[in-house]
């Protein structure tokens, strides 16, 4: 499609990719988050002009000065697009993780590392040192 060609021509993937956080959110989080928000279109707009920081994490959001209007409404329109025909589910994971000591044939020390992921919200990543 056209949005695609645009999207990857402008260099957004360098910081977005479609369904994976990267150094920005992914373009499926960005759908859900503002699916049912009338005003999704103009903030969203904004956001591409002026660029931010803070909605989704540390990392800001440069000004994209190199995209015109017209090209930036056809990214929101695909973007947006993302969440059509999708139905919201919520629900919370509960459990406890074993892990052996040591993993066998490996050298003493190292760590396990956890990470979880979910849409509209922040991978999260933890270490924990192997005894």
């Amino acid at each position: 499609p056209q949005a695609a060609k645009l999207i990857e021509s402008k260099q957004c993937l360098a910081c977005h990719q479609v369904d994976a956080n990267s150094v920005g959110p992914s373009y499926l989080n960005v759908a859900l988050r503002y699916r049912d928000d009338p005003n999704a279109r103009p903030q969203l707009l904004k956001k591409l002009r002026e660029g931010g920081a803070g909605a989704w994490g540390e990392i800001p959001m440069p000004a994209q000065a190199a995209v015109s209007d017209g090209e930036a409404n056809e990214i929101i329109q695909a973007i947006l697009g993302l969440s059509e025909g999708m139905a919201e589910a919520r629900a919370k994971a509960e459990g406890t993780l074993v892990f052996p000591a040591a993993v066998a044939g490996s050298a003493a020390g190292g760590a396990w590392e956890i990470i979880a992921e979910a849409p509209l919200h922040t991978a999260a990543k933890m270490r924990i040192p192997a005894k």
